[in-house]
Formats: structure tokens, C-alpha cells, sequence
């Protein structure tokens, strides 16, 4: 997405830092079913500049719809200074959004670089002890 205005990449990774961890993130999620959870744990949420290129990369156990289209749209409108960091504050502490227009990012934007699933238990097998059966 191209953006004309000069964006503060370091207000940007301030203000990104206060999405990692876990949070409700129900009022970014668009239409998230009041009866399942909106919580997810941010593991990581960074703003780098690369040249021209402002990357946002962000890693979490998962995604709601809208979650990262709203936030980073939130992170740029930061970038941009036209909205203080306690933004993001403001808008986890909700319970329902707040009133400021979040802009939604576009989703050619996005890029989904990785699945990460957790290795899966494998059964323990009983350990040999070397001796042969005893029959009576």
C-alpha cells in the first residue's frame, strides 16, 4: 500500500509493542461471535523500516478477522502523528471499539509468511529392559 505522508516508524514500533501479549482483541475483530473468545497472545508485533519499505511483522497463536488490517492501520495513522500511542490503549480497554475512526487497510497489504503448529505429543514407548519373557 503506498502512503504519501512521512510515517514515524519509531512511534509506529512503540505503539506496536503495546499489542504484544495477550489481549481481547474483539473490539479489531469484525463480526467475532460474542459467544467465543476474541483473546489471542502476540508474540511478537514490529515496525522496521527497509529503505522506502515500512514492514510490519507481526506473530501470534492466531487471528481474528480484521485484527491486523485495523491494527496496523491504527499503527499508521500513528506513523503519520495524527493519532496519539495510548490509541491502542484506548481501543484493547474497550469493550466495544472506540468512537475514533480506525481505518481498515487494504488486504493486498498483507502477506501470511509461516504456519507454525505446536509438535504434536508423541506416545512414550515402554521402556526395554533387555530381558526375554519369563513363561512358568
Amino acid at each position: 500500500m503506498w502512503i504519501k505522508e512521512c510515517l514515524d516508524t519509531q512511534l509506529m514500533a512503540e505503539a506496536a509493542r503495546r499489542l504484544i501479549g495477550s489481549h481481547d482483541f474483539r473490539p479489531l475483530a469484525s463480526g467475532h461471535p460474542l459467544d467465543r473468545s476474541a483473546v489471542r497472545t502476540v508474540h511478537r508485533w514490529e515496525v522496521t523500516r527497509q529503505e522506502d519499505t515500512v514492514v510490519i511483522e507481526c506473530e501470534a497463536n492466531g487471528f481474528l478477522k480484521q485484527q491486523i488490517r485495523k491494527a496496523n492501520g491504527i499503527l499508521t495513522e500513528i506513523g503519520k502523528k495524527k493519532q496519539p500511542i495510548d490509541l491502542v490503549d484506548r481501543v484493547l480497554e474497550s469493550k466495544s471499539g472506540v468512537r475514533e475512526s480506525i481505518p481498515l487497510l487494504p488486504a493486498y497489504g498483507l502477506c501470511l509468511i509461516e504456519v507454525k503448529y505446536p509438535e504434536p505429543a508423541l506416545p512414550v514407548e515402554p521402556e526395554n529392559t533387555g530381558k526375554a519373557d519369563e513363561k512358568n
